[in-house]
């Protein structure tokens, strides 16, 4: 994790935007190291209308993104954006739409990872499992995963790979 400067201290959020579940995860880096500062999971329900899905993404991110410490402290945040040159759905993008414009309102820059990007970050894979991608996260963060939500786990690669970068 040696792209980011020892004496800087900032928030990285990395947001995995799903149709049924979305996840906004917060990492701390202080101190040369990396600390968990919350994970948020944006749930729709899968019997849920496109609107529903949509109003339900927009909502509850920005309820995340209104946070304090987001507002007051440097914040890097990154958005997992499809593998290029695969066939994404029109929801899919319309999901994706819904979280840039919700981060975009709150003032906050960002950026879009590209899923292979944080993938061979976390793993030296571009093409890991995502199983794959939640133990090198528990690896470098030497934290246990829920394995239920694997969203979780792409959430925080793409905290660690915009780390690498910022």
């Amino acid at each position: 994790m040696a792209g980011i400067l020892a004496d800087k201290k900032l928030l990285i959020v990395g947001i995995d935007p799903g149709i049924t579940t979305g996840v906004a995860f917060v990492l701390r880096y202080e101190d040369g190291r990396y600390e968990s500062a919350g994970a948020y999971t944006i749930a729709n329900d899968e019997l849920c209308s496109e609107a529903e899905i949509l109003t339900k993404t927009y909502y509850g991110l920005t309820d995340i993104l209104k946070q304090d410490a987001l507002h007051d402290n440097p914040v890097a945040i990154g958005i997992e954006g499809p593998v290029k040159g695969k066939y994404v759905d029109f929801l899919t993008l319309q999901v994706l739409g819904i979280v840039k414009f919700a981060v975009t309102e709150s003032d906050l820059d960002w950026q879009i990872v590209p899923v292979k990007t944080a993938k061979k970050l976390v793993t030296g894979n571009g093409n890991a499992k995502k199983l794959e991608v939640l133990r090198a996260v528990e690896e470098a963060l030497g934290i246990g995963l829920d394995v239920t939500n694997l969203h979780v786990s792409d959430a925080y690669a793409v905290c660690l790979a915009l780390g690498q970068e910022v």
